[in-house]
């Protein structure tokens, strides 16, 4: 979907062909971040949400065995077992129950906004990044009992620049026009030219100057695990090298490809290309 998000925008802003503005012009894009959601959010929560879908009952029996119950801290004090401290918040990293939980316990949270927000805005989700699109009144007016809510699961939101962004495509907002915990985020040129956008997801949406330099900085970082990997082949077994490869960058060009639009991608696909020579003749490929 972010895909389709990025081929509808164009026409967010776009005048029609008597010069007047749609009514999606004025709209906003809201990106939220949640601070260590797969750590933090409340066990039990999910359990009742997994119970509340008649298809995930199997799933839910699964998580209730493996999940629900607090893992505690023992520690053997003179001879006795003594309860040091009681997780009830939180999966275990990597566990694949944790996402399809998470999603379980958040998703009532976002449609409940969604529909709040009906004809004027929509909302949608993966994982712990959320994005709010729609009336700028009515997404303020709802954002607060949103970030509450998300409390009560045990989500925060995270800090940091970019973490939590607002986006107009039709150009920026005031300053003091908007919640204080949403920053605009934009690239600044050589001649001072500002261009907007945010990151959903590590794809970059906005306008052409800030979604090429985001894309700028990904290829370069792809180029770096490269050359790193490449230095590091002779010191590692063959097959630790390579997964390592496919961990690291290689599926990297594709998800760029495939989040962006041809025309943002055209002028780095010969870089990428290059990369994957490079790449394949290191024995990385």
């Amino acid at each position: 979907w972010i895909a389709h998000l990025l081929q509808e925008m164009a026409s967010l802003g776009a005048e029609d062909e008597n010069g007047d503005f749609s009514r999606f012009s004025n709209w906003v894009f809201v990106k939220l971040d949640q601070k260590n959601a797969h750590n933090s959010y409340k066990r039990a929560a999910a359990q009742r949400a997994l119970d509340a879908i008649p298809k995930a009952s199997a799933f839910a029996r699964v998580h209730y065995a493996t999940n629900v119950h607090a893992p505690a801290l023992v520690s053997h004090i003179h001879g006795k077992a003594v309860k040091v401290c009681e997780s009830i918040e939180g999966g275990q990293q990597g566990s694949p129950l944790v996402p399809p939980a998470y999603g379980a316990v958040l998703d009532p949270i976002l449609k409940n906004l969604d529909s709040k927000l009906g004809d004027d805005g929509l909302v949608r989700a993966i994982q712990d990044d959320i994005l709010v699109v729609g009336e700028p009144a009515q997404v303020f007016a709802h954002l607060g009992s949103l970030i509450e809510e998300l409390k009560e699961i045990g989500g925060e939101l995270a800090q940091g620049r970019g973490k939590n962004s607002i986006y107009r495509p039709r150009g920026p907002l005031e300053e003091g026009n908007f919640p204080h915990y949403l920053t605009q985020s934009y690239h600044e040129d050589a001649e001072g030219n500002k261009s907007y956008g945010f990151e959903l997801c590590g794809a970059g949406i906005g306008c052409t100057g800030y979604i090429h330099h985001h894309l700028r900085g990904k290829v370069d970082k792809i180029k770096d695990l490269v050359n790193e990997h490449s230095e590091l082949m002779s010191n590692r077994d063959a097959q630790v090298s390579h997964a390592l490869n496919r961990l690291s960058w290689q599926m990297k060009p594709d998800y760029l490809l495939a989040t962006h639009t041809p025309a943002d991608t055209q002028p780095f696909i010969a870089e990428l290309d290059e990369l994957t020579r490079q790449a394949a003749k290191r024995g990385l490929g």
